[in-house]
């Protein structure tokens, strides 16, 4: 299941010491191979249409995914496009 594959992967962030905080190795090491799994993305059938189609859903929720409307739980769409 997508939601579980998810999980798995962003479980190095969740765990880190500080996570999410610019200089913490765990959320540097996390960003770059997201960076790569994104590069490698690109050069797929398709693969620059769906970094834009995941861009542009996150740039449209983004007020949702960040919190700042109500108070509840993230889903897995909105922590991937917090990340």
């Amino acid at each position: 299941m997508l939601s579980t594959k998810l999980k798995e992967r962003i479980e190095p962030l969740v765990r880190a010491k500080d996570p999410g905080a610019e200089n913490d190795p765990e959320t540097i090491a996390f960003r770059n191979k997201m960076r790569k799994e994104a590069d490698d993305l690109k050069i797929e059938s398709f693969g620059v249409e769906i970094l834009h189609t995941i861009g542009a859903f996150c740039t449209l929720n983004r007020g949702e995914a960040t919190g700042r409307g109500a108070k509840s739980s993230l889903n897995d769409t909105q922590v991937m496009c917090i990340l």
